[in-house]
């Protein structure tokens, strides 16, 4: 279906959907939130979709609402619709779990308007070249042997390094950073995983056509905690539905905003117990455990995505609008850096990046007996990130014992 056609059967070609509350979590949860709203929304904008394009947020749980402290341009503000989930509705179907993000991604997924879904995480910022490519993608144009309609599209992220981040910069810096550094970013592979396993991954977008979230009716809604709901649903409609590679048609355009990393524990949030679809704690690929299909798609019932609540999506008041704080539109010049500048951001990018990746292969060098050089070749030639090092030293030292 061309995209014009796909615009006029349900409004958008595009629904970009994901959740949050206003807790602070993991940081600034909410300046991470807002700037990812702002810079995608100009990046439609640069890419000329942005009519095209909804944001749907679910807001699950929180105190004091979203879109009473987010402050947005008048484009973001255009493109998103909040979905409002009330702490007594949150703990009816999450029980021991704080933060249940199946339920609120099946519930924007049910409600979106755009013929394809496309899940996002609330600190990812989805890259102009995503949306610049996505007409020819959803007009199956992009060069894949199969329908975009009956495909499943998964990509990886780049990582912008928390230190840089934990500033809370503006967005038109972090949009020039992106537009200048991007593809310099890493990209989250958590190498050593075959590359054919590029779905097991951290998430940059997950994209489906609307007809397959509703025939498989989304998420498992058992899988409360902390991750895999993405690999299980891989799982079930990759029994019937190919599985393509976004990242490397989009350059891996979706950039997530570092933060401190939760721990199991750490604020409530408890990790999926779910290792019959995820891989062994060496990450090889041959440890992959076949999750236990009979061909059905589905795992919710018709209830699913929160049906029973009844909510719609609501925008903020264009009157709200008058009081935000962000600039009222960027225009090219916003976006081009001084010398100094360019200087500035790359120093705070690449020293963080490069003393933290210097300490984690000094210690492999010291730890894996030999293995060190190994270590820091692999690291720069296959894209490790540095935090995944440790894992590959288990890996090496491992291997080192089984042979003495």
């Amino acid at each position: 279906m061309p995209p014009e056609d796909a615009m006029t059967a349900h409004g958008k070609i595009l629904s970009l959907i994901l959740c949050s509350r206003n807790d602070n979590y993991m940081g600034n949860s909410l300046w991470r939130l807002q700037t990812m709203l702002n810079v995608t929304a100009q990046n439609a904008v640069a890419a000329g979709i942005a009519d095209q394009v909804e944001i749907l947020v679910s807001d699950w749980g929180s105190e004091r609402w979203l879109s009473q402290d987010l402050h947005l341009s008048p484009t973001a503000a255009a493109m998103t619709s909040f979905i409002q989930f009330p702490a007594e509705a949150t703990a009816a179907v999450q029980k021991d779990s704080p933060f249940s993000e199946v339920h609120p991604l099946n519930a924007a997924a049910r409600l979106a308007k755009g013929e394809f879904i496309g899940r996002v995480d609330q600190d990812t910022i989805v890259g102009e070249e995503f949306f610049s490519k996505l007409p020819r993608l959803i007009a199956d144009q992009a060069g894949f042997n199969t329908s975009a309609k009956h495909s499943l599209f998964f990509a990886q992220r780049r990582d912008i390094h928390t230190l840089f981040v934990s500033h809370s910069p503006a967005a038109n810096r972090i949009a020039k950073l992106i537009r200048r550094f991007g593809r310099r970013f890493w990209v989250c592979t958590n190498q050593p995983i075959s590359s054919d396993l590029f779905w097991i991954t951290s998430v940059g977008i997950w994209l489906l056509h609307r007809d397959l979230w509703h025939e498989c009716r989304g998420f498992n809604e058992n899988y409360i905690y902390r991750n895999a709901m993405e690999v299980e649903m891989a799982n079930r409609l990759m029994q019937k539905y190919p599985m393509i590679n976004l990242g490397t048609y989009t350059n891996y355009a979706f950039f997530h905003l570092g933060h401190e990393r939760v721990i199991e524990g750490k604020q409530g949030r408890k990790i999926q117990d779910a290792q019959d679809i995820i891989i062994s704690p060496l990450n090889e690929p041959h440890a992959l455990k076949p999750t236990e299909l009979d061909g059905n798609l589905t795992v919710n019932g018709h209830d699913w995505g929160m049906a029973d609540h009844h909510v719609n999506p609501i925008q903020i008041p264009p009157s709200d609008l008058e009081h935000t704080t962000i600039m009222s539109e960027w225009s090219p010049k916003d976006l081009k850096y001084s010398p100094l500048e360019m200087l500035r951001d790359a120093a705070s990018m690449l020293i963080p990046t490069s003393v933290y990746a210097f300490k984690q292969i000094t210690l492999i060098s010291i730890l894996s007996e030999g293995h060190g050089f190994a270590a820091w070749r692999t690291a720069f030639t296959q894209r490790y990130h540095p935090r995944n090092l440790k894992r590959h030293l288990r890996h090496l030292k491992m291997k080192s014992d089984h042979r003495t």
